[in-house]
């Protein structure tokens, strides 16, 4: 059987920084749902293929245009298990023009348990990226760790597609 760490590499690198970084900000998130993981290409050649590859081990929840480039969703038959975590959503959005990536894990998103200003005022010491905070729909904050990056929001991608299903 093919596993995701054969198509994308292992995942387990990626995670133990995103923790590490969240440990150093003291951002705790015991209790929250890691939502899903988010892996970069760098040309759409190499969205195309790792899509089709990724169809070997998961099913598309949806596939879109956001913002002139497409972002395709994947539900894995077979999820990445870190600590204590089960990550079943993998986000492959393909290259935007103009910008350069390098391939690999970005980022992840978790769930929190209120709202979006009531997190942000337990980190006032923390700079977080706020552009996402005006959308009318699944706003989240970002917070940086040079190459990779983690996103706060208030309902999960799943339930953010289901909601985007049911309106279009």
């Amino acid at each position: 059987m093919i596993e995701l760490d054969n198509i994308l590499g292992e995942s387990s690198e990626f995670l133990d920084a995103i923790f590490k970084n969240l440990a150093i900000y003291g951002i705790d998130v015991s209790k929250f749902e890691l939502d899903h993981i988010c892996y970069r290409v760098a040309t759409k050649n190499e969205y195309l293929s790792t899509k089709q590859n990724l169809l070997k081990i998961g099913n598309i929840l949806v596939e879109s245009d956001v913002n002139g480039r497409e972002i395709t969703t994947f539900k894995l038959n077979q999820p990445i298990v870190y600590q204590s975590r089960i990550i079943t959503i993998l986000e492959l959005p393909s290259p935007k023009m103009n910008s350069h990536y390098e391939s690999g894990f970005e980022h992840v998103e978790f769930v929190i348990d209120g709202n979006l200003e009531d997190f942000q005022l337990k980190y006032p010491k923390i700079d977080f990226d706020k552009k996402a905070m005006k959308k009318t729909f699944n706003r989240d904050l970002r917070i940086s760790f040079g190459a990779i990056s983690v996103k706060f929001h208030e309902q999960s991608l799943e339930r953010v597609i289901e909601i985007e299903e049911n309106n279009s």
